[in-house]
């Protein structure tokens, strides 16, 4: 089974070349592997460093990634560089401004114009559209349209047009309160449902424009979007993923709590050395 993901924190990092690690640290730095949750966890938790995590991040079809943006070009760098990166999907953008963003990543557009049809542009996500950009990648908008989720959290899936629900991935229509969510600003019903959006969204490109062998890295910002992502796009398509999550403070400073509660496979923390 894989691993769950846990709410996040931004990491101060910086953008790197082969392999160096974020904040400028090169292959000295290291991740937290974290621990199973149960048990002990500061004591079965380890350290790895930068390159062999990058290294087998390099080996996922499909990378997450959330921390600071920062720290998402130094994994996507890295990722292209070893020939494995293939497209870059974000949260911030819903899936139906997929045209412009194909538009923008193949240079049919400039960035002006990509605001002017999508409502404008985040400046969080500049670097990593203009990193796709010179590379030709496509970014992948993995967002529910603001429409769709005002109505499901004012009156559930019933309060959705007809063209609404035919809009939305099957499998989220058939069974919507599977999914124990904390309660957020849209609700746990419309939690579950950008979860299946995103799905939806990344098993499209696989099966419809991507490459063989081809590697997606997933942007995450929500908070409760890394939760079961992971788990619902290997059951759809039986890609293997990998996840990284950036946490504040330093692992030496960190509640053990950290480790029994997370489910990722790589935890970086703010300040480490």
């Amino acid at each position: 089974m894989l691993r769950r993901f846990v709410p996040l924190a931004l990491l101060a990092a910086c953008a790197s070349k082969g392999g160096q690690g974020a904040g400028g640290q090169g292959d000295e730095a290291d991740v937290v592997v974290p621990a199973a949750p149960a048990g002990d966890a500061w004591r079965t938790a380890r350290t790895v460093g930068w390159k062999e995590m990058l290294d087998d991040l390099a080996e996922a079809d499909v990378v997450f990634v959330s921390g600071s943006r920062e720290l998402d070009l130094a994994v996507l760098d890295y990722l292209f560089n070893r020939g494995r990166l293939h497209a870059i999907a974000l949260d911030s953008f819903p899936r139906t401004a997929q045209g412009s963003l194909d538009d923008f990543s193949f240079g049919r557009i400039d960035e002006a114009e990509l605001a002017a049809r999508c409502g404008g542009v985040a400046d969080a996500d500049r670097p990593v559209l203009a990193f796709a950009r010179e590379r030709a990648l496509p970014v992948l908008g993995l967002g529910v349209e603001d429409a769709i989720l005002d109505a499901v959290s004012a009156g559930g899936l019933g309060a959705l047009s007809e063209e609404q629900r035919r809009s939305l991935p099957a499998v989220h229509a058939a069974d919507p309160k599977r999914d124990a969510y904390p309660s957020t600003e849209h609700g746990p019903i419309a939690v579950g449902l950008m979860l299946d959006v995103a799905a939806d969204v990344i098993v499209r490109w696989y099966r419809g424009a991507a490459p063989e062998g081809a590697q997606a890295a997933v942007l995450l910002s929500a908070v409760h979007a890394p939760r079961s992502l992971p788990e619902r796009l290997h059951a759809r398509n039986g890609k293997a993923c990998r996840t990284l999550a950036a946490l504040a403070g330093t692992a030496e400073t960190a509640d053990a709590a950290v480790f029994a509660n997370s489910h990722a496979d790589y935890l970086w923390f703010t300040g480490a050395k």
